[in-house]
């Protein structure tokens, strides 16, 4: 499987979701991967939760080992990268922008 760019971006997140869904661990499970950009040093994973942000992404870097174990099986990368993950607060930002609309609109 030979991947590039944005092709390896989409796999690895789509990957990355199906081992946080299927890991025993119901915390994970209730993330959401919503985009990873990928270099060669860093491959910073962005994520949505409507749990608690810091709760989530401390159990992310608590289970890092097995999650780097289940990528690397399925990804044709010479080199793991350093994961990152950054809560992707796009939801939220929309939200309130939709509600200052709805709440305009009612004027």
């Amino acid at each position: 499987m030979k991947l590039k760019g944005k092709a390896l971006e989409s796999t690895i997140a789509k990957k990355f979701s199906t081992i946080l869904y299927k890991a025993n661990n119901s915390e994970l499970s209730k993330i959401t991967i919503t985009s990873v950009k990928l270099s060669e040093s860093t491959l910073k994973v962005y994520f949505m939760t409507f749990d608690d942000e810091e709760k989530s992404k401390e159990e992310l870097y608590s289970s890092l080992p097995y999650i780097k174990r289940s990528l690397a099986k399925d990804l044709p990368l010479k080199h793991f990268p350093k994961i990152e993950f950054i809560y992707d607060n796009s939801y939220n930002y929309g939200k309130k922008i939709d509600d200052k609309i709805k709440e305009i609109n009612e004027k």
